[in-house]
């Protein structure tokens, strides 16, 4: 069993949902990094968390928990990628502590295989005008929020440099995706998240 308190701001307002999930010998493994895990068995999660609008998650307390507790979580993100990653390291900012669901077996797949496997990580001239959305306010309140300067900032203070290619598309010097990737595995190691690998998620049940 899995039990939380509060989610990332997701919605508007509180649910509780149970989620089920295919994985087997999920806390077998010490490194919070990635558990991997053999699909072979149904666990069922209950999963209770409350959702709460954008301008409230930065108003809650922080987490208090133990990290060495390995089922009890602020939330669970469903999926390692280059939105789950960031979605749990800045989770972790704020003193949230949440586990990262992922069916392969890592995290990070497609942002591995992203720009040929050297992954273009933003573009320079990226701005809301480029996006298309029934609420054109949505990107502009996102690019008010976190900029392409801020994603620039956040990656160089973990070390990686960009190198422009094409019409302003942003890579690392070194040109190698993983790079990226194991940027986001360490800050979560680094703030406790769990990321388990190899767990299919198969539900996910408003109760």
């Amino acid at each position: 069993e899995l039990n939380g308190s509060q989610a990332l701001p997701v919605g508007s307002s509180p649910h509780s949902y149970e989620v089920s999930f295919s994985a087997f010998g999920l806390l077998g493994d010490n490194r919070r990094e990635t558990k991997k895990a053999k699909a072979t068995a149904k666990i069922p999660v209950i999963k209770k968390i409350s959702i709460f609008p954008n301008s409230d998650i930065c108003e809650t307390a922080s987490m208090s928990t133990n990290l060495t507790k390995q089922t009890h979580f602020d939330a669970i993100i469903i999926g390692a990628g280059a939105c789950g990653l960031m979605c749990a390291v800045q989770a972790g900012y704020l003193g949230k502590r949440v586990l990262v669901l992922e069916k392969n077996e890592q995290p990070g797949a497609k942002i591995l295989i992203s720009g040929g496997g050297r992954c273009n990580y933003t573009n320079l001239y990226a701005s809301a005008q480029q996006f298309i959305s029934q609420n054109e306010h949505f990107c502009k309140s996102a690019f008010a929020q976190w900029s392409v300067e801020n994603t620039i900032s956040f990656f160089e203070t973990y070390g990686i440099t960009g190198q422009e290619k094409t019409l302003g598309q942003l890579f690392p010097v070194s040109n190698k995706a993983k790079d990226v990737v194991q940027v986001f595995t360490n800050l979560c190691d680094d703030l406790g998240q769990e990321i388990w690998c190899g767990a299919e998620v198969t539900d996910v049940t408003k109760v």
